[in-house]
């Protein structure tokens, strides 16, 4: 016997006794308890040799370990609703068996299995994936794209495996397109990249490593078309469902393009730079005034707090001195923003961020539809 199996089995844990002892703090039903724990049993059971087919899995432990922790840690209610209920109208107005509340901890199921439980319970632990400004257009996009996919690879187990076979029925994959991107993702970049990216703190740019990894292998140019068409598929697919990033986007899309006319014109935008610092000068002068005269120090005092509602008044001259003196360092950053784009290789560098932002965001036909009122 190698080292690795004696090592596991001297550190082999009962799950299901575990299980039993956070339940019994837990007010679920009966039947929500013992779904639940029939559900872990089948992944015990299944995971040896789900593990033997798959082959890229996570280990055993960890993903068992991090099941218990979100039932136990996050789950505060997890109810099955009668079918007759308006719970149950509203859950089936999304198209789905089941309703999560990850703010507030709450599972609502109509017609449970073990399936759609370990789904919903993954649904509780969705995470905000971490991406740098400069990746504003895919950033909410490619997060559920992520936390989707890893939710339903995480539902293989019980989902494609019966203990005889491997059967993949896609009639049972929610999103079919987002399923076979992820499975890609793990296939190029391993597992382990793939859920530290999901589940790290770390401010790291994952994208630049993914980009580096993807070039070392496939070479540059299909590294770039690759994750392209990655990127635009997640836009497609998460602005299909999220009326308000849809939004984002069209207005992000034209910011952009307003952006580089500006950056286009020169003689404009050496104009427009010296009229901004003019006036923001002129705004230092003014605060400097204030923050260097007692007089005007308390004029400004009395006049700010004659506009100001109750809640929000300045409440001593120390304060208003605080606040002065943040604007000035605002007004003090614009300049220096302004005076980047006076230096060459900022401004080569900012105009080509544009163009190529704004590329890439004219390839995902995103239109805003006039004929449909705003949803809420």
């Amino acid at each position: 016997m190698d080292k690795e199996k004696i090592f596991s089995k001297l550190n082999s844990k009962d799950y299901n006794k575990e299980l039993e002892k956070i339940l019994d703090k837990k007010e679920f039903s009966e039947d929500v308890k013992n779904l639940l724990l029939s559900m872990l049993y089948k992944i015990e059971t299944g995971y040896k040799d789900y593990i033997t087919v798959k082959r890229i899995v996570e280990n055993k432990r960890s993903y068992i370990e991090q099941i218990i922790d979100t039932i136990d840690k996050k789950a505060k209610q997890i109810n099955i609703v009668e079918q007759n209920s308006q719970k149950a109208l509203d859950i089936k107005e999304t198209n789905t068996h089941f309703l999560v509340d990850k703010l507030d901890g709450i599972i609502n199921l109509i017609h449970p299995n073990e399936k759609i439980m370990l789904y919903t319970i993954y649904k509780l632990d969705d995470k905000q994936v971490y991406l740098h400004e400069k990746y504003n257009l895919i950033r909410v996009a490619l997060s559920e794209l992520l936390n989707a996919g890893e939710n339903m690879n995480n539902i293989e187990v019980l989902r494609d495996f019966n203990g005889w076979s491997w059967n993949t029925d896609v009639t049972e994959i929610p999103e079919v397109t987002t399923n076979i991107i992820y499975q890609n993702l793990i296939y190029l970049l391993g597992i382990d990249f793939v859920k530290q990216w999901l589940h790290t703190d770390e401010v790291k740019d994952y994208i630049n490593e993914l980009e580096e990894r993807l070039k070392s292998i496939y070479k540059e140019e299909n590294a770039k078309h690759l994750l392209q068409l990655i990127y635009i598929i997640a836009i497609l697919i998460c602005t299909q469902k999220n009326y308000k990033e849809k939004e984002r986007l069209i207005q992000e899309k034209l910011d952009l393009q307003e952006e580089l006319i500006r950056l286009e014109n020169k003689a404009e935008l050496l104009t427009q730079i010296s009229e901004n610092k003019k006036e923001a000068f002129s705004k230092i002068g003014q605060i400097d005034a204030i923050l260097n005269d007692r007089q005007l120090l308390e004029k400004e005092y009395i006049a700010r707090n004659d506009k100001l509602p109750e809640y929000k008044k300045i409440f001593s001259l120390s304060h208003l001195t605080e606040i002065l003196t943040k604007e000035r360092k605002k007004v003090l950053e614009k300049v220096e923003e302004q005076n980047k784009l006076l230096d060459p290789t900022y401004y080569v560098k900012t105009k080509r961020y544009c163009t190529r932002t704004v590329r890439f965001a004219k390839r995902y036909t995103i239109r805003r539809d006039t004929t449909k009122s705003k949803r809420v």
